[in-house]
């Protein structure tokens, strides 16, 4: 095909045809080409009109696409960034970024993802190329926040190509919360395995019927090896209880599994079996769980095997306080807050004729009394509750058929666990008494009548006063002579005005007057206590005319009274601490056995545990605990006197030397700074005897109720001297004429008060608050041990200090050296046979542990008959014999038997009550050393090894 001519070609040939003759065919070229090019036009044109229809609907569709997008990326809730992989700019962030961010959409479009991102420019282009490459699409970062603050998120991020450009389109998700709850889950698992695994309580979580998991408690209590339980299906457990409680457990269990909620309990006691068949309590508590996201049974299991025995010890100590309460010849009662009866003793049942049944909880203590008597009862019990002092009151009683006798009853609060629980007291029944009382005063009566003219002074006066007439025996009880009186006016003579007056509004008033009490002024001015008895005379018309009477001086009764009460006082005193020391002596005995373990057993734990070993420190605390608890022990005994025998000649400025480097002073230094001490001891100081553990005591409480006295800032002072009475001291206790060592402490406190002054050596009575500064025992052991060592004590008090002075007879003796400790090499055995002989197992186990970690061959039999039949085929070095053995034959019983079968045979006794009167007879009969519980190593060491000692020579 011949190539077209262009545009500039055929023009130049219409030029050409114009000069020329082709000009006519040029022409005809040129509007057959424009004819060409104007339809070629006309296709394009229409073929742009097209297109163009086409672009607007790209563009419309454009425009959706991006409206699309916007809802998608902008509206969406989740936080969305547009990032070039390349730059690391942050291209588009849609509000749930910036708001995440906290930053606005221009700002944080300028930055660049390592701006917020913690790890670093490097490492986040390496892991935005994976995301290029398709090798990776998720990551945990931590992103910075404008505040500051770092959060802990999960990143999905996509290709995203737009404008021939590939972009990274991340989502953005906050785990911080999510992470924090994570890690505070695994923290708790460990919690959980770790207290899991220290934990004294056996812990087992069952699931579909299989033991999934069972700490190391679990394992000791059942003595099964943990391989072993994890194999277990609830079957397998029934192996660990007793089967005289499995019927109990198992129907609990198919309760529980079977979903019946009627008679289930989640929370019960039973007999459990050891792999070695020991029976041991268990208490066990169950509850439903959910252990790795499905239900399970949390089964927590205690050994209460000990507690058990404590609560029959308990139940035992019961019996035994309602024994002794039978036994008193008063009712003995207990009441609940609101005064229903909650215990009587026997005695009850024939003096008010009830029966047992009807005091369960139904009668009121007020009910027992006449109505008109109930209100007077219901304010002194409340005002026991408030002031917690013990009340006397009489009132007349009520018996279920209706019959009244007169009572006296003493009342207390009853505290328990530190809170007011009810009333506790005695009630006496006074029929005999008021008859003795009235048959007394008929014969007071009878007397006054025969005698009130011979003894006593007869007068009569007139209306106005004038003494008309008087006997000679006024000069017996006063210094007037009768000549002297007559004449005189009785009123002239009365101390106090409104005595007097008194006098004669009730002599107007009933015409007669017996045994009325004045003070009269003597002829010096004295005032002297008189008894008047005086009537009204009337003539025949009724009118009164004069008085007539007798007159009784009274002085020495008033003494005499004065006297008897303070007698009654003591009396009363020494009836209560008879009775609290026969109560305190059987607790302190029980309290003794049961602390026997906490103190001994971790003296044997220490001794083989190494110096770093963390158990040594709690260990000491447990037998600290204990040592604590048997100063308490102690406390009680002294209370129950007797307990101070074994003395020995000591000095009391030694006693007062040694406590004052003793840490209990120092601690009471460290609570009490701004007291301040001061001794003054005489340097030739004579010497007594007694206990050097009780004196100490004494001492020790007498400076700490010193020093507690002081409010603020003052001084306490602890003095000794010689002191020789050649006449009988009057003071708190009347101390005999001889030759004494006085100790006296002192302080400048604001005083006790009169009211308390009488009671402050009875037991538990105290002004303090209990639990804080003392058990209310310390100076109800001063007193005992006062009277333990024959001595006598004297307190003086007033708003400016209080003063114990402490009398103790002299003994011209020198004084025994302070004991050292001794150290353990001197105590150890050689193999020696020993035989420990007492009825409580706990008791046997500690002493056969300390006598064979001290070197001997140590056997154990429980009772008197056992030590008796051992004996006939075995020859032990020594007996270690307990003296209280309720059960069977006694201590005493024991020994005199052992002596019989073996003469000779080597003894030392043991007993958690003081030296009793069968110690000091067994002693006497050849029996060894005493040795009180609770054991020590020292203690059992020593006494041993001088008994074998003793032997040998």
């Amino acid at each position: 095909m011949p190539k077209k001519p262009t545009y500039e070609e055929l023009e130049q040939r219409v030029e050409e045809l114009e000069q020329g003759r082709q000009f006519q065919e040029a022409h005809e070229n040129l509007e057959s080409m424009v004819r060409e090019r104007t339809e070629k036009l006309s296709e394009i044109n229409e073929a742009l009109q097209i297109e163009i229809a086409e672009l607007r609907q790209v563009e419309k569709a454009l425009r959706e696409n991006e409206k699309l997008y916007r809802d998608i990326f902008e509206k969406n809730e989740a936080i969305k960034l547009l990032i070039d992989p390349y730059s690391g700019e942050i291209i588009d962030a849609n509000p749930a970024a910036c708001e995440f961010y906290q930053y606005n959409h221009e700002n944080i479009t300028s930055l660049r993802i390592w701006d917020i991102n913690m790890l670093g420019e490097t490492e986040i282009k390496k892991r935005m190329a994976k995301v290029i490459s398709g090798e990776k699409t998720t990551f945990v970062f931590q992103h910075r926040l404008n505040s500051g603050e770092i959060r802990h998120v999960q990143v999905y991020s996509g290709i995203l190509e737009t404008g021939g450009k590939k972009l990274l389109h991340s989502i953005v998700i906050d785990r911080t919360e999510r992470m924090r709850a994570e890690k505070a889950l695994l923290e708790s698992e460990e919690k959980f395995r770790l207290i899991s695994e220290q934990s004294l309580m056996a812990i087992v979580i069952v699931q579909d019927d299989r033991i999934r998991y069972a700490n190391q408690a679990y394992t000791e209590m059942t003595g099964y090896a943990w391989s072993e339980i994890m194999s277990w299906t609830m079957r397998d457990i029934i192996k660990t209880i007793h089967p005289d409680d499995l019927h109990f457990v198992m129907e609990q269990g198919r309760k529980k599994v079977a979903g019946i909620s009627a008679g289930v309990v989640t929370h019960y006691a039973y007999r459990g079996l050891t792999k070695s068949g020991e029976v041991r309590w268990i208490d066990q508590y169950s509850k439903t769980i959910t252990y790795r996201g499905r239900p399970a049974n949390l089964l927590t299991f205690i050994d209460i095997h000990n507690q058990r025995l404590a609560q029959e010890t308990l139940i035992e100590s019961e019996k035994r306080y309602r024994d002794l309460a039978d036994s008193l010849p008063q009712i003995v009662f207990e009441t609940d807050e609101n005064g229903t009866v909650t215990f009587v003793n026997r005695n009850a049942f024939d003096m008010f004729g009830y029966f047992q049944k009807d005091f369960n909880g139904a009668i009121n203590i007020l009910e027992m009394l006449i109505p008109e008597d109930r209100n007077r009862a219901m304010e002194n019990m409340r005002r026991v509750m408030q002031s917690g002092s013990t009340r006397r009151n009489e009132y007349t009683a009520l018996r279920k058929d209706g019959r009244t006798f007169p009572i006296s009853m003493h009342a207390n609060r009853l505290i328990h666990e530190g809170k007011f629980r009810g009333y506790r007291g005695i009630v006496i029944d006074l029929t005999q008494t008021k008859k003795a009382a009235e048959a007394l005063r008929e014969s007071e009566e009878k007397y006054r009548r025969i005698f009130e003219n011979i003894q006593d002074a007869y007068y009569e006066s007139s209306l106005d006063g004038t003494i008309l007439e008087i006997s000679p025996a006024i000069e017996n009880i006063s210094q007037y002579k009768r000549e002297e009186l007559i004449g005189m006016s009785v009123y002239d003579i009365y101390t106090d005005p409104r005595n007097r007056d008194e006098f004669l509004n009730l002599i107007l008033k009933k015409g007669k007057l017996n045994d009325f009490e004045i003070f009269l002024k003597d002829k010096d001015g004295s005032a002297r206590p008189c008894s008047i008895t005086t009537s009204l005379l009337k003539d025949a018309r009724g009118n009164p005319i004069k008085f007539v009477g007798s007159m009784r001086d009274i002085s020495e009764r008033k003494r005499g009274e004065n006297e008897r009460k303070k007698l009654e006082r003591q009396l009363h005193r020494a009836q209560k601490m008879e009775a609290m020391g026969l109560l305190a002596g059987g607790v302190a005995h029980d309290l003794n056995n049961i602390l026997s373990g906490i103190i001994s057993y971790p003296e044997l734990l220490l001794l083989d545990l190494p110096e770093d070993s963390p158990l040594r420190r709690p260990i000491k605390t447990i037998q600290e605990s204990g040592m604590r608890a048997a100063d308490v022990v102690a406390d009680l005994l002294t209370i129950a006197r007797g307990v101070a025998t074994g003395k020995k000649v000591l000095n009391i400025n030694m006693i007062v030397t040694e406590y004052l480097s003793s840490p209990e002073y120092l601690k009471l230094r460290e609570t009490h700074e701004l007291v301040n001490l001061r001794t003054e001891l005489e340097p030739d100081l004579l010497n007594m005897r007694g206990s050097l553990t009780h004196i100490k005591k004494t001492l020790m409480n007498l400076v700490t109720n010193a020093s507690e006295a002081i409010e603020g800032g003052g001084t306490v002072t602890i003095s000794t001297h010689n002191r020789y009475l050649d006449e009988p001291l009057k003071g708190c206790e009347d101390v005999r004429r001889g030759e004494y060592v006085v100790l006296t402490v002192s302080d400048e406190g604001s005083g006790i008060s009169p009211g308390d002054l009488e009671r402050i050596f009875e037991p538990f009575y105290t002004k303090k608050v209990m639990g804080r500064s003392g058990t209310g025992l310390g100076l109800a052991i001063v007193w005992n041990t006062m009277q333990d060592h024959n001595a006598y004590i004297d307190v003086r008090s007033d708003p400016n200090g209080t003063a114990f002075e402490l009398y103790f007879p002299v003994v011209r003796e020198e004084a025994a050296a302070l004991k050292q400790q001794a150290p353990l090499e001197d105590y150890m055995g050689n193999g020696e046979k020993i035989l420990v002989v007492d009825d409580e197992q706990r008791q046997r186990e500690i002493a056969c542990g300390m006598l064979t970690r001290l070197g001997y061959a140590a056997e154990a039999v429980s009772s008197g008959a056992e030590a008796i039949e051992f004996m006939k085929g075995h020859f032990p070095d020594l007996i270690v014999l307990d003296m209280i053995m309720p059960n069977g034959i006694s201590g005493l019983e024991t020994y005199e038997a052992i002596a019989e079968i073996r003469p000779g045979q080597k003894v030392i006794i043991a007993s958690g009550y003081a030296r009793t009167k069968e110690v000091q007879t067994a002693q006497r009969s050849g029996a060894g050393k005493f040795i009180k519980k609770p054991y020590t190593l020292e203690k059992i060491g020593v006494a041993v090894k001088d008994a074998l000692n003793d032997q040998k020579r």
